[in-house]
């Protein structure tokens, strides 16, 4: 995603739209258990400038960042150390919710919201703090619909009327997996359920995330 965020941002430089980005991580859900962890805060990574000077990127990048793409870079770099606990869809609920967050007016009520998920596994949240990994048939999981509902009331939208979709980055079949190495990783079948119900993009992890990353960009425009 680092290495390709040229790609997904050119065309908005190029018509000179007004964006704004930010990230979280995939266990910013464990802030509903303990909000002193403020994991669902929006991330803010830290980069070397032209001087040489470490400088703090913007928990909001806009196109009057400096060092875009290095201010962009510092905050998609999160690391490998996070929960094994997936809860993707739980974490988008606790960063959309984060009062931090929504006093930076983001989302903006008269933007269109692009939502993102990035996993080499599946989401499982459920309200318990236990994990619920691989326990695909347990009704107290969280169902994909369940946040079309919440991401509808999050921007106004109706099912005839969605001003966001939620696009899904991930594994997509067997052979991806085991290209991967298994290693437990997943087929994202409930995080690409969502991305579907929201017209959202499936990008698969063995394809060229460059060319994900542009049609994303495309559908926005």
């Amino acid at each position: 995603i680092a290495d390709n965020f040229q790609r997904f941002i050119d065309k908005f430089e190029e018509h000179g739209f007004d964006f704004r980005i930010a990230v979280i991580g995939s266990d910013a859900y464990k802030d509903e258990f303990n909000a002193s962890l403020n994991k669902s805060a929006f991330r803010a990574g830290n980069y070397l400038d032209g001087n040489a000077n470490t400088v703090t990127a913007p928990k909001i990048l806009t196109p009057q960042t400096p060092d875009l793409e290095k201010a962009f870079i510092a905050n998609i770099i999160v690391g490998i150390d996070g929960s094994g606990d997936e809860r993707v869809f739980q974490s988008l609920r606790a960063a959309m919710n984060n009062q931090a967050n929504r006093d930076m007016d983001f989302p903006r009520a008269d933007a269109y919201l692009s939502i993102i998920m990035v996993s080499d596994e599946d989401d499982f949240s459920w309200d318990g703090s236990g994990s619920k990994d691989n326990q695909y048939g347990d009704p107290l999981l969280h169902t994909p619909e369940s946040y079309v509902g919440f991401m509808d009331g999050v921007t106004n939208s109706s099912a005839t009327n969605r001003t966001y979709s939620v696009n899904s980055i991930a594994i997509l079949d067997v052979a991806c997996r085991v290209a991967l190495g298994d290693n437990g990783r997943k087929i994202a079948t409930r995080q690409n359920a969502l991305a579907t119900l929201t017209n959202g993009i499936l990008g698969s992890l063995c394809d060229d995330f460059g060319t994900t990353l542009s049609t994303i960009s495309n559908k926005i425009i």
